[in-house]
């Protein structure tokens, strides 16, 4: 009977993982469900839906040490071989997990494309896989390509330059992505606001370690660093930001801006761990209540 708790938990909890690991390459875990987009607009213009290359290699294998070793055009051509030359400027392949986990998906980054002086977008198609056949602990497994998704991403950046560190923020769900240039450009008067002492709307911030938020919500605010913002939501009311000063899966900034015809709504600022951890201690009671139910 033990055995068969522990199978259980240990299915529970690889689950679990997998959605940690989505979580911080900036996928939601509801895409690997989405079925392949159609091939329209593949120019990187906000608005229009770029959508991921329809021609692929559905079922080609590869391990993470081999897609490592690679450059993008040889990726691009084993994925998606009959997409023009250039169509993918760089790319990216997440390091895999803390248990070894096989790997998960391929970044494909297109050119960027300014979006007045201040911003910068970029079109990503993003290669996902799965293990073929029983994924082992530790071991760099063959996995297979499954489907090809489409996301978007900004960041403020002038002409499209990044500063040295800087990265561009995840843009979820895409289809907001019309609103969020603006979103972003308010983000950046109140952070120059701050910086230069003109009025702002109360600044509340929240931290397990009371040093943090020890120092005025004013500084806070001024000194983050807006050209390391890692994902971009609509939130409830406003928008929400995850900046992340130290690179993702860090201690991050969770900031949330009110509408601007809200101006007496406060601006919140949450330092803290990455949401995956910040509820790994749930995980673990709830599958310790599984077994102790007996499921």
């Amino acid at each position: 009977m033990y055995v068969r708790h522990y199978r259980l938990a240990s299915r529970f909890f690889s689950v679990a993982l997998v959605v940690v690991f989505l979580t911080l390459v900036g996928i939601p875990a509801t895409s690997c469900a989405a079925p392949l987009p159609p091939a329209n607009n593949r120019t990187s213009v906000v608005g229009r839906d770029v959508g991921a290359p329809m021609v692929d290699r559905q079922g080609t294998e590869i391990t993470h040490a081999s897609a490592s070793s690679m450059t993008t055009q040889e990726l691009a051509r084993l994925f998606f071989p009959d997409q023009p030359s250039g169509t993918f400027v760089s790319h990216e392949v997440p390091g895999p997990g803390i248990h070894g986990e096989p790997l998960m998906a391929i970044n494909f980054f297109h050119s960027s494309v300014p979006i007045g002086a201040d911003v910068c977008t970029r079109d990503v198609t993003v290669a996902l896989f799965q293990p073929d056949g029983r994924w082992e602990p530790g071991r760099d497994s063959p996995v297979k390509f499954t489907r090809a998704d489409s996301k978007v991403q900004m960041a403020i950046a002038p002409h499209c330059r990044l500063s040295s560190g800087g990265y561009f923020g995840w843009v979820q769900p895409k289809d907001v992505a019309e609103l969020v240039p603006e979103a972003l450009r308010q983000l950046a008067r109140l952070h120059a606001v701050a910086r230069a002492g003109g009025p702002l709307p109360e600044v509340k911030c929240l931290s397990d370690d009371p040093t943090v938020c020890a120092q005025p919500s004013r500084a806070l605010l001024a000194n983050l660093t807006l050209d390391r913002i890692y994902s971009i939501e609509p939130a409830r009311f406003g928008w929400r930001f995850a900046i992340m000063p130290n690179g993702p899966g860090q201690l991050f900034w969770d900031v949330r801006i009110p509408p601007e015809d809200a101006p007496d709504d406060p601006i919140t600022m949450r330092w803290g761990m990455p949401a995956p951890f910040r509820t790994s201690r749930r995980i673990l009671s709830f599958t310790r209540r599984l077994w102790e139910l007996g499921f």
